[in-house]
């Protein structure tokens, strides 16, 4: 079973729910930890009836377009295995090192693991795989592989080979059961082009088609005030094409466009009718065009909806807001310049504060109007007075979000522990505000409301001269230059949380735990043959980035390819960290550091976020920097540290 989704942070949590209801026994047997579909071959065979994947659409069906990445060692050793059985005597013909790639000592590994699963080889997948490769290829494969390789960048051929092979696994072994879950965000699954063997490959097209369960809870957007569907069908093209996919019928499809055709015309109807002059008629037409849309759309399209809570306690507490001029005099503003659409006006008023500047060009209620300032009125500009909209911004409910959140409870890096297990002190031993969690209609809402409550923030700690404070809050974005410090801070090495723990020494002080620390990295890098200068006065002095120090280090330690392969993984689809993850591959390895070199890398090894983590992750899962979870390790310490900050004594 393979269970697809492109949200990778709770693909996990998700898949280990598919498999509840078995014992934990079993669900160690039905798991697998093979995360990419080309590597569905290297996992260990199982006699158990059920075996579950989780895979996300860019790592296991990857558009050849896509930034190419080579894979994971022992994955390359076995594609090389592979390829070698299904082409006899290819292998020697392609370039020297062309499968090794940047992998040294861990190569031997990977092929000796590669062998061991590989075995005396499947000849099902062997020949699903010859059989891809006469494809792409045509005949004379042996001839025709070593041009392509040899034409192109390397790891623009092995994305290639690598892409083939999972498309052999479709074939040689394909699923019983695909569920993709918010299939919304990758509809093009669902839908291959004519050339894409690989995307048909998983809808079984030209053999059984395996069970598909299409999962989403926002599968389709709906139009906006600025039309209202009558002569643009594209607003319910997705939903028909979904239609025609799950009922494999033209026939439903467009049954399915004539009834929802009838039926938007009778609402409109309603709609438009005045209060004496509605028919009753209608309404029994529209029930009638409803039940057949249902019974239509019932073996295909199946609606969860959640039970109703009559708890008493659960109900929802509404407190009246009081209103002010200055909240009508802005409706009033916003109001009087829409014209088609000012029936409207009001909702969008009442939730995005300032809905004049803050719904922009996005939204056609407000596209192709200008807006009259008026002097009177709240408005947001690059500079602006030191509280400044502290009244709500002309928002009722805005003015009683920032009564309940001070700014002083906003400042706060990060909110108390819910369950707190040490003594609280600072700003945080009156228990500030916790958690809020905020509903919105529009999307336009939480920017706003972010915005206009990070002001408050601003107001209070920040200069409030025009020219610095405009350089506090402009966005500062990451730039492809390998030595951002910020890499380095969020970059797990294995080096340094293997070898450094500052618990095993003197740690009564910070200063004694630096100490402790230091002279554990100077006996690391001692037994690498990495010798620390101290003299002359030049070489002490030197300073290079941290993030490419680690690289040089790794190389001699031989975790480079395990960690280049973790931030490939969590660099997917980020193209900017991308360029800087490639970038590791120009840095050499490393003889020696000057004596401050050294005493960066032990700052960064006792108080460095990502080594904090997985120096404390690793002492209660000791196989955290393993190969297979290394990746893992890598994405939570650096791409999801965003909303979430892990406190923990290192």
């Amino acid at each position: 079973m393979y269970y697809i989704t492109g949200n990778t942070r709770v693909s996990d949590q998700n898949a280990t729910r598919l498999v509840d209801f078995l014992s934990d026994e079993d669900k160690k047997k039905a798991r697998s930890n093979v995360d990419r579909l080309s590597m569905i071959p290297l996992d260990v065979a199982s006699d158990f009836p059920l075996r579950l994947y989780s895979l996300a659409p860019l790592t296991s069906f990857p558009p050849e377009t896509t930034r190419p990445y080579t894979g994971a060692a022992v994955e390359r050793a076995f594609l090389s295995l592979l390829i070698e059985a299904a082409v006899p005597g290819v292998l020697e013909s392609l370039p020297v090192g062309f499968m090794q790639q940047r992998a040294v000592k861990s190569w031997n590994g990977a092929r000796n693991t590669a062998k061991r699963l590989f075995g005396a080889g499947d000849r099902k997948l062997i020949m699903a795989y010859r059989n891809a490769l006469r494809e792409r290829f045509g005949y004379g494969l042996k001839r025709k592989i070593v041009e392509a390789v040899t034409s192109q960048s390397p790891s623009r051929a092995l994305t290639v080979l690598r892409r083939l092979l999972a498309e052999a696994c479709l074939e040689g072994r394909p699923p019983d059961l695909i569920i993709f879950d918010e299939f919304h965000g990758f509809r093009h699954l669902l839908a291959p082009a004519a050339d894409d063997r690989l995307g048909k490959s998983l809808l079984g097209v030209g053999r059984k088609k395996p069970a598909m369960l299409l999962l989403s809870a926002t599968p389709y957007r709906l139009y906006g005030d600025g039309s209202d569907g009558k002569s643009d069908s594209r607003f319910h093209e997705e939903l028909f094409e979904t239609i025609e996919f799950l009922a494999a019928s033209k026939d439903v499809r467009t049954r399915a466009e004539e009834l929802f055709a009838s039926f938007g015309d009778i609402l409109r109807a309603i709609g438009d009718a005045d209060d004496d002059e509605f028919d009753p008629a209608l309404a029994q037409r529209a029930r009638e065009y409803r039940k057949e849309i249902e019974h239509l759309l019932r073996p295909y399209i199946a609606r969860t909806e959640r039970p109703p809570q009559t708890d008493a306690a659960a109900k929802t507490n509404q407190d009246p807001l009081p209103i002010e001029l200055i909240d009508l005099r802005m409706f009033k503003h916003f109001a009087s310049a829409l014209e088609r659409n000012r029936p409207a006006a009001s909702a969008y008023w009442l939730s995005v504060p300032l809905p004049a500047q803050a719904l922009a060009s996005r939204y056609k209620i407000v596209s192709n109007i200008s807006f009259k300032r008026d002097a009177g009125l709240p408005a947001l500009h690059a500079t602006r007075r030191k509280g400044a909209g502290g009244g709500g911004w002309g928002s009722p409910k805005l003015r009683a979000l920032q009564g309940i959140n001070s700014s002083s409870d906003l400042a706060l890096p990060w909110v108390a522990p819910s369950l707190s297990w040490w003594p609280l002190a600072g700003p945080w031993e009156d228990r500030p505000t916790q958690k809020t969690l905020l509903f919105s209609r529009f999307r336009a809402t939480p920017q706003s409301v972010g915005a206009l409550m990070s002001l408050g923030v601003e107001d209070a700690y920040l200069d409030n001269n025009s020219g610095a404070h405009r350089r506090d809050w402009e966005s500062k974005r990451l730039q492809p230059k390998a030595g951002v410090p910020v890499m380095a801070l969020f970059h797990p090495s294995p080096f340094l949380i293997r070898k450094t723990d500052p618990l095993a020494g003197n740690h009564a002080t910070a200063a004694l735990a630096l100490r402790t620390v230091t002279t554990q990295l100077r006996s690391a890098l001692g037994k690498l043959k990495i010798k620390v200068r101290s003299k002359p006065k030049k070489d002490a002095e030197r300073s290079r980035a941290a993030w490419s120090l680690l690289v040089g280090i790794e190389r001699k330690s031989d975790d480079f390819s395990a960690s280049q392969a973790g931030w490939q993984v969590a660099s997917e689809g980020e193209t900017v960290l991308g360029k800087i993850v490639d970038e590791r591959h120009e840095f050499e390895e490393i003889n020696w550091i000057s004596a401050r070199e050294l005493k960066r890398l032990a700052e960064l090894a006792l108080f460095g976020p990502a080594i904090v983590v997985g120096r404390a992750l690793r002492r209660h899962f000791a196989d955290a920097l393993s190969d297979e979870h290394l990746p893992t390790l890598t994405w939570s310490a650096g791409i999801g540290s965003g909303p979430i900050l892990i406190i923990v004594y290192s």
